[in-house]
């Protein structure tokens, strides 16, 4: 069994990527037991205790940005 926490508004590793993982793993096995959570309003490490804030230089796809954790 596997459950994925994501945050609605992670803007480093985004929740559709998550949905796309979840749809594709249940298109080839649909017994398998692949649970989604989605925490809308949440960021990247939404399960911390940290401060909100921004991180530079981050990679994401081919190019570097600003991430929100």
């Amino acid at each position: 069994p596997l459950l994925l926490l994501a945050g609605g508004n992670d803007d480093w590793t985004p929740a559709d990527h998550c949905q796309a993982l979840q749809t594709a793993v249940l298109a080839r096995q649909p017994q398998a037991r692949f649970e989604l959570d989605m925490f809308g309003g949440a960021y990247h490490g939404f399960d911390g205790t940290a401060t909100v804030t921004e991180r530079n230089g981050i990679p994401k796809g081919r190019r570097y940005g600003t991430v929100t954790v």
